[in-house]
């Protein structure tokens, strides 16, 4: 969900966002067990009529006003959308999809790649699981274990569908920025299993970092109450920024180019570097880390192929995985022999 204060330097593309709606979960009754018992007090001519009941169950759609509104919101976004959750969109599960695209221009496909996607489902299930807090301030960085985090507010654990409509963005010209103690401390381009010529011109790092930090201070910096964050922006060919999301800094997001390590070390280095000159918005773009692939050598694997495997077979990409399953299966042969 975009806020609203965070609008970019020209209307941002329209999106819309479904909450979770307890008056639809209340009019479908998705109980199978429900269903069968059901037909068999009707009648007791047996299997028949289980059979015709799951039949019936299959053909009736749970949740149908959820499912309306999610049609009704792709017709009014032109019919191409891209779907998320609040904090993750399903692009691990892209691979699912006919064309292997996140563009989506039916129910259809927002609900595949929905319940295909581990992301989706971390985002459900797990969001907080490295949180010990539920403020607007960042983890410690020691381990908190579960028995001492608090339960999410309820205002933060509500889930929102978000549908936004869909856009055509050219991966060179979309970066991965980051925030530490609410200074812009890193830049890099979002997609790094390309490299692209335009980015490694003289005057690149100069460009795009100028249009960022103005951006960044102009619309995010004191409009955002973290301290520390990511933020995904997008360069047209106009040379006008638009923000695409927000992340953590660390944790789950893809820290891309970047360790973390050194970019947590930027904070003291910031603050040293800028206790005489605070207002000096040329010296801060000259600070800020820029990074992109340089060469065609440095290209590095998509980290989402692993996704399109079976867990078992990205298992056995790890050495000491395959020695212990050599090591069992022998161990197995021997059982058989002695018996």
């Amino acid at each position: 969900m975009m806020p609203e204060f965070l609008a970019t330097t020209r209307p941002q593309p329209k999106a819309e966002w479904l909450d979770d709606d307890d008056d639809d979960q209340e009019a479908v009754d998705w109980s199978e067990e429900a269903k069968l018992d059901d037909a068999d007090n009707d009648n007791d001519s047996g299997d028949d009529d289980e059979e015709e009941a799951v039949r019936s169950m299959e053909k009736e759609d749970f949740f149908p006003k959820l499912l309306a509104q999610i049609e009704a919101a792709i017709e009014s976004l032109g019919g191409d959308v891209f779907v998320k959750l609040n904090w993750s969109s399903p692009k691990d599960a892209v691979w699912v999809t006919t064309g292997e695209t996140l563009r989506c221009n039916t129910v259809g496909d927002v609900l595949l790649l929905l319940k295909s996607s581990d992301f989706i489902a971390r985002d459900l299930s797990h969001a907080y699981d490295e949180c010990d807090t539920h403020s607007l301030g960042l983890r410690e960085t020691h381990d908190v274990s579960k028995a001492d985090k608090p339960p999410p507010p309820e205002e933060e654990s509500a889930f929102h569908l978000v549908l936004r409509r869909w856009s055509n963005l050219h991966p060179s010209r979309e970066f991965r920025c980051f925030v530490r103690g609410r200074r812009l401390v890193a830049v890099c381009q979002r997609d790094y299993t390309q490299h692209f010529e335009e980015l490694n011109e003289s005057d690149a790092r100069r460009t795009f970092v100028k249009l960022i930090g103005d951006f960044f201070r102009n619309k995010v910096r004191d409009k955002f109450e973290l301290r520390d964050y990511v933020f995904d922006a997008y360069v047209d060919r106009k040379l006008k920024v638009f923000l695409v999301d927000f992340g953590t800094f660390g944790g789950t997001t893809d820290s891309l180019l970047f360790e973390w390590d050194e970019l947590a070390k930027s904070e003291k280095k910031e603050e040293e570097e800028s206790k005489e000159d605070d207002d000096d918005d040329d010296d801060d773009d000259d600070r800020v880390m820029w990074r992109v692939v340089e060469t065609p050598n440095q290209i590095r694997p998509n980290s989402l192929a692993a996704f399109r495997m079976p867990h078992d077979l990205v298992d056995l990409s790890n050495s000491s995985a395959i020695d212990d399953f050599v090591r069992r299966a022998n161990d197995n042969i021997e059982n058989l022999t002695e018996t």
